[in-house]
């Protein structure tokens, strides 16, 4: 199951590097240049993680009242931080090997 899911992440870092580098340039003009947009990356990562956990706070409440309509609601939130949580950390990885095939 996981080697399945790291075959298809990993080919959608293929394909964020490309856009990256369709949208912007073959490659950073200097190591400087990429870390600060990896450093920026990072960043965005971790604002979503903790919205995510934000959502599991409210998970915890929505399961402890048995209040289905907040189930609902919170899980679909958190599926939505989460999927955009997991599109930052792809974009990390691409920042990464963009920076790597520049060396």
């Amino acid at each position: 199951m996981m080697n399945g899911m790291i075959a298809a992440v990993t080919a959608l870092v293929g394909e964020e590097t490309q856009r990256a580098k369709e949208n912007h340039s073959e490659k950073y003009a200097s190591m400087h240049e990429g870390h600060g947009v990896l450093a920026e990356e990072i960043w965005e990562a971790a604002e979503e993680t903790r919205k995510v956990e934000g959502y599991r706070t409210c998970l915890i409440d929505a399961v402890h009242e048995e209040n289905k309509a907040k189930l609902a609601i919170t899980l679909c939130g958190l599926e939505d931080r989460a999927v955009r949580e997991a599109c930052e950390c792809i974009q990390e990885a691409a920042v990464a090997r963009k920076m790597r095939e520049g060396l």
